[in-house]
């Protein structure tokens, strides 16, 4: 099975989401394919188109696992990972905006731990 990159629209909505997150910073979007199971009940991997950013010490990827089908995670490092919400979404703009959230909310526990 073969999954279809990022068209560019998707790419500018994630683009545009991670701009007003991080609206000092030039955050720039790497593109990769990653393999995924698409489903829990299936051995078999595929490959999917990725965007990915790094902002400070936090890695996030968006992946495409098929036609408006998304994922998405955030990590720290390989102890430290962390899924969005909702397994998938239908809607790029939903699953952006709940990694996001997400992973601010998340930053704020941290440091508040730190202090």
């Amino acid at each position: 099975m073969s999954i279809e990159d990022f068209r560019q629209f998707e790419l500018d909505s994630i683009q545009k989401a991670v701009n007003t997150r991080w609206r000092k910073q030039t955050i720039e979007l790497m593109l990769a394919d990653i393999e995924t199971r698409l489903s829990d009940f299936s051995k078999d991997l595929t490959l999917c188109p990725a965007a990915v950013w790094e902002v400070d010490n936090c890695s996030f990827v968006i992946i495409k696992s098929g036609e408006n089908q998304y994922r998405a995670q955030f990590f720290y490092d390989t102890k430290e990972q962390y899924k969005a919400g909702a397994s998938e979404y239908h809607d790029l703009d939903d699953c952006v905006t709940s990694l996001l959230k997400l992973q601010a909310d998340h930053e704020a526990q941290r440091q508040q731990q730190k202090s």
